[in-house]
Parts: structure tokens; C-alpha cells; sequence
């Protein structure tokens, strides 16, 4: 069973005609008990976190086709927006 889900955070609005959002992969389940927080793109200038995501990426979706994955890994791909 698939249970990679993407959600969107709108953040407050700091003018108008202005509108942003926080871009996060959710793999598992909610009521799993345990939690795995990763973000990355935190600073724009530091590439070297968000070529790691891409891979974790790949490597989740390959586990999750397994079932493999326990409890929830919430990933936030690029913070710095």
C-alpha cells in the first residue's frame, strides 16, 4: 500500500497579493507512534541538503511500494521559499 501524501502549509500572508507555501512528503502512517522530521534548503546557499532529499526521495518511494515503512517520516524538501 502506497502512503506517500503531499501536503501544503500556506504561511501568513506578509503583503498583498502575496501568497506562499511550505511544500512537505509525508510517508506512512499518522497514529504510528514514532516521527522522523527532515528539512533541507533551510540556507539557499547550501546545495548539498536538498541532493540528499532527492535521493531520500527515491530511496522512501522505493520502501514505501514495500511496505516497509513504520510510523511517519515527514520531509520538507526546501524550507527557504
Amino acid at each position: 500500500m502506497i502512503t506517500r501524501r503531499f501536503e501544503d502549509h500556506p504561511l501568513p500572508v506578509a503583503s498583498m497579493g502575496n501568497k506562499r507555501s511550505v511544500k512537505v512528503i509525508c510517508y506512512g502512517n499518522r497514529a504510528g507512534g514514532r516521527k522522523i522530521y527532515i528539512q533541507a534548503g533551510l540556507h539557499a546557499d547550501e546545495p548539498p541538503g536538498l541532493v540528499v532529499m532527492h535521493h531520500l526521495i527515491e530511496w522512501l518511494d522505493g520502501a514505501d511500494q514495500k511496505g516497509a515503512i513504520t510510523g511517519e517520516i515527514v520531509l520538507v524538501p526546501v524550507w527557504n521559499i
